[in-house]
């Protein structure tokens, strides 16, 4: 049976190593056996050079399971390599809370206020009602020359009908996640 206590698993090579007895972050977690080859750096660095983005404050946790071969450069990404996509800036604001006079706990609340106020939902309702603004006049013309008297204005009906609709969802859903 191996030794589970061995840093190589082979004698000579210093360039492959069992995982699980060099990384000591908690929040990581190697199987047994789990080996790691590295040519170009100390593979005792694994934690250092290939766990990337993996600060405390997210509480993420990597699980690797027994008897897996990562190789030579293999990256693991955590959470806060991704910055919003959704507002003005990928400036990541809210995790510079002592800087702004916040609190730590704020942290969550100004992400789900800049996704809702400033992003994924503000934007495209902004400049769906912009188009709208602008191009349904100049078309509803055009169909007014065609359709029938009774059916007149029928797209600015229907663009009405549909924004109201929009607007009354965009609400519910700004007042539902923000507490």
């Amino acid at each position: 049976m191996a030794d589970l206590q061995k840093i190589f698993p082979r004698t000579g090579d210093t360039q492959t190593v069992y995982l699980k007895n060099v990384v000591t972050n908690p929040n990581i977690e190697i199987g047994g056996y789990t080996m790691y080859n590295d040519f170009v750096s100390d593979p005792a660095e694994f934690e250092r050079n290939n766990v990337l983005y993996h600060y405390p404050i997210n509480h993420d946790k990597l699980k690797i399971g027994k008897f897996c071969s990562i190789a030579c450069g293999a990256k693991f990404l955590f959470n806060s390599a991704n910055h919003t996509m959704a507002s003005l800036s990928t400036y990541p604001f809210p995790l510079f809370f002592e800087e702004w006079g916040l609190e730590k706990k704020s942290v969550t609340k100004a992400y789900i206020f800049q996704f809702c106020l400033c992003g994924k939902l503000f934007m495209p309702m902004f400049m769906t009602l912009l188009v709208l603004l602008f191009s349904i006049p100049l078309v509803n013309l055009k169909l007014n020359l065609l359709l029938p008297v009774v059916m007149r204005n029928i797209l600015l009906r229907a663009v009405f009908c549909f924004s109201i609709c929009f607007l009354v969802f965009y609400v519910c859903y700004f007042l539902w996640y923000i507490p």
